[in-house]
């Protein structure tokens, strides 16, 4: 009987290890391309997820972002990380006339350095 709980502790503990080992065979981390067409924001941790998408705007490797929400929620907190970064100064909303299409951007190396 021992040997079978044995054989039994043996078999969960390399079912376990197999599953804490394969995570790490999940992340894939591919260079990022020298350029881009959009920087598209998909599910996840949304806020965090824009802020990343502005970090690689600056970089240049895209002329736009791209943020796609597939609930009420994710287009919630999508909204309220653009207010936050409205607030902070890293975005800038820019509207040609009333009611017209509102165009975010990140503010130019120019405006960051007299800020």
């Amino acid at each position: 009987m021992r040997a079978v709980w044995a054989g039994i502790a043996v078999v969960l503990a390399a079912g376990v290890a197999t599953l804490l080992l394969a995570g790490r065979l999940l992340v894939v981390s591919d260079p990022l391309p020298p350029r881009a067409d959009a920087i598209v924001v998909l599910a996840g941790s949304i806020p965090d997820r824009v802020l990343e998408a502005a970090d690689l705007y600056r970089t240049g490797i895209a002329p736009r972002i791209i943020a796609d929400c597939k609930s009420r929620l994710e287009a919630i907190v999508t909204f309220l990380a653009v207010l936050d970064l409205l607030k902070t100064e890293d975005l800038r909303a820019e509207q040609s006339s009333s009611f017209g299409e509102i165009v975010l951007r990140l503010p130019t190396a120019e405006a960051i350095a007299t800020a």
